[in-house]
C-alpha cells in the first residue's frame, strides 16, 4: 500500500511537472535572447558547413543551437514552440538526474515527490524550463557533475569521473563563463 501510494505521488507529481512546462509554452513574449539563438540555429540549418560555429563570434558555446537544430527540423513546430519544447525536455533531463542525485545521496524515498513538487515550482526551473534559453542546460550540466562528485566521493570509482567530466563538458559547451 506504502509503495502504490509513493508510486502515485511520484506519477502525479511528473505530471504536474510536466504541465507547468508546456501548458501555453508560447504565452510569455519572446525573450530577445530566445530569437538570436532561434535565429542562430536556423542558420545551422540552412548552411551547417558555415554556420554551425556562428555563435562563438559572439562568445557563446554552440551545444544549445546544435541542439535546437534538432527541434527546428521538426517542420509542422513553431520555432519559438520548437526552442521551448528543448528546454522543456532539458528541465524534464534535469529532473531525472535530480531524482538519481537523491537516490545516490541514500536518501529515503519518501524525498522524491517533494524533490519533484519542489523542481516544479522552483522559479530557476520553472522559468527557465519554459524559454528557449540556454541557461537550463548549464544548470543540467551543473546537476550532472554534482552527480558525478557525488559518485566520487561515496563509490570511489572511475565512473563519477567520467559523470563529472561529461557535466562539466555540457555546462563548458553550453556557457563558458
Amino acid at each position: 500500500m506504502r509503495k502504490q501510494f509513493l508510486l502515485l505521488t511520484v506519477v502525479g507529481s511528473v505530471i504536474l511537472f510536466v504541465f507547468l512546462r508546456l501548458y501555453n509554452l508560447t504565452l510569455l513574449p519572446v525573450f530577445a535572447d530566445e530569437a538570436i539563438y532561434i535565429r542562430w540555429a536556423q542558420l545551422i540549418v540552412q548552411d551547417p558547413k558555415q554556420y554551425a560555429f556562428f555563435s562563438m563570434y559572439d562568445g557563446k558555446p554552440p551545444l544549445y543551437m546544435w541542439l535546437l537544430t534538432g527541434f527546428l527540423q521538426l517542420k509542422p513546430l513553431d520555432p519559438l514552440w520548437a526552442s521551448r519544447l528543448l528546454s522543456a525536455t532539458v528541465s524534464l533531463l534535469h529532473l531525472g538526474i535530480l531524482l538519481v542525485t537523491v537516490r545516490k545521496l541514500h536518501l529515503k524515498r519518501a524525498i522524491y515527490p517533494i524533490t519533484i513538487l519542489l523542481a516544479a515550482i522552483f522559479p530557476f526551473m520553472l522559468f527557465h524550463g519554459r524559454m528557449g534559453l540556454m541557461d537550463g542546460l548549464l544548470a543540467l550540466g551543473m546537476q550532472i557533475l554534482v552527480l558525478g562528485l557525488i559518485q566520487i566521493q561515496r563509490d570511489r570509482n572511475f565512473l563519477g569521473s567520467l559523470v563529472g567530466g561529461l557535466g562539466f563538458t555540457i555546462a563548458l559547451y553550453t556557457k563558458t563563463p
